[in-house]
């Protein structure tokens, strides 16, 4: 016990449901002292909750310090983070759905998490880049899906040098 209030002394939480002890207490300490995210209205932050899109579109744009921009989807024009939807989709990281709708308070999947997050750093892979390296391997990720260059770019740590100088696309050298 004594190991654990020594490696945890210092973290202060100022949420309801977080305390020093847990597993990922500094690391939410980390992300709210940076201003990255912030906990619900109630005192909590909710470790244990899915993230929506419009919460991860907010970590993002704030990461990147973007200024928030009005958003141009109809369901999300008076969401609290419409700013930050905006300034997301306006710099391409993100999308919305094929009826206009962005879904502000719908579960972000992996999918999504991975492709903003791949756009944001500029990480781009294909099968030319991908070469004949063994990559990691999912059960439930097939090749051909929307998302699976995305998932392989986000899940494996790589080298690589781009395909060309005006282009984003990766050739990958080597996977650790």
């Amino acid at each position: 016990h004594a190991d654990v209030e020594e490696i945890n002394y210092g973290i202060e939480t100022d949420y309801s449901d977080v305390n020093a002890t847990d597993w990922y207490a500094k690391h939410i300490s980390y992300v709210s002292d940076k201003g990255l995210m912030e906990g619900y209205e109630d005192g909590a932050f909710k470790p244990e909750a899915k993230i929506t899109r419009a919460e991860y579109a907010t970590v993002v744009a704030r990461f990147q310090k973007l200024e928030q921009v009005e958003t141009s989807f109809e369901d999300s024009k008076d969401h609290w983070a419409n700013g930050y939807i905006g300034a997301v989709y306006n710099k391409g990281w993100i999308t919305g759905y094929p009826d206009g709708t962005f879904k502000p308070t719908a579960n972000i999947s992996r999918e999504e998490v991975a492709t903003m997050t791949n756009k944001m750093l500029d990480r781009n892979v294909d099968g030319v880049g991908l070469g004949d390296l063994s990559i990691n391997k999912f059960t439930d990720l097939e090749f051909g899906t929307w998302s699976y260059y995305e998932i392989v770019e986000a899940s494996n740590t790589h080298e690589y040098v781009r395909r060309s100088e005006h282009t984003t696309v990766e050739n990958w050298k080597n996977i650790k």
